[in-house]
């Protein structure tokens, strides 16, 4: 992913050496697999206190006792920084059965564990789930998976799928004044991509989600399709009528 252009040069500390770093060895860049079980709290290790603290401390250890060499590095970071961004876009990834997708972050307000649902009647065949008390708030639960014709997983085998764990979440998305709340079966955190990368579909696709969606993107290991923010909003707009 495109980055601010940095040095080359690092500044070395033993700090590394002091710290245990369990997100290596039990959280999500675990070789073997993610096996902390705060991670069904936190969803990333990101979002850990003791990852947060670690960097923390780390950033704290980097004081230089050479004077010339503090200056050196003092003038590089007060530089102009450039970017070098340009085209790139923030999603947000999740899983529908044995399906991956990538939503526009910026119309994915939060990520939340399960909540139950009240029943609307004579509404459920439309693609309403019910009403989810959030943060105190009455939201409508769509079905995302029925606007995107994707067959729920009868099987729980997380090996042949290449994940660990998965935790089912909810997503509480589009307008600050108007959000609604779709389930999902797992979230993968967020991710960048270029537009110049977007792949076309292939025919496969089922034809619900070809409708909504822009196209494929590479994400390390996984092909994600990149659905369409506006569109699928207004799909799940029309499923609530």
């Amino acid at each position: 992913m495109a980055e601010e252009e940095s040095s080359s040069e690092l500044i070395q500390t033993d700090y590394q050496s002091q710290v245990d770093a369990c997100w290596r060895s039990i959280g999500v860049w675990a070789s073997h697999g993610a096996t902390c079980s705060i991670l069904n709290e936190v969803i990333h290790c990101r979002n850990c206190q003791v990852y947060i603290q670690a960097g923390r401390d780390c950033l704290s250890d980097q004081l230089l006792p050479d004077a010339d060499e503090m200056q050196k590095y003092s003038e590089f970071y007060r530089e102009k920084k450039t970017a070098s961004d340009s085209g790139w876009s923030k999603v947000t990834l999740f899983r529908l059965g044995s399906e991956w997708f990538a939503l526009d972050t910026d119309i994915v307000m939060s990520v939340f564990k399960p909540q139950s649902c009240c029943w609307v009647p004579h509404r459920s065949n439309r693609g309403i789930k019910g009403i989810a008390n959030v943060d105190g708030d009455a939201l409508v639960v769509v079905s995302l998976s029925q606007l995107l014709g994707i067959v729920a997983e009868e099987s729980n085998d997380n090996v042949e799928r290449g994940v660990s764990k998965a935790y089912p979440r909810m997503l509480a998305i589009g307008k600050s004044d108007k959000p609604m709340v779709v389930e999902v079966d797992e979230v993968w955190g967020q991710s960048r991509y270029n537009a110049e990368h977007v792949l076309p579909l292939p025919s496969t696709v089922s034809k619900a989600a070809h409708k909504y969606s822009v196209g494929l993107i590479q994400l390390e290991d996984k092909r994600v399709g990149l659905l369409d923010a506006a569109l699928l909003l207004y799909g799940l707009e029309q499923a609530m009528k």
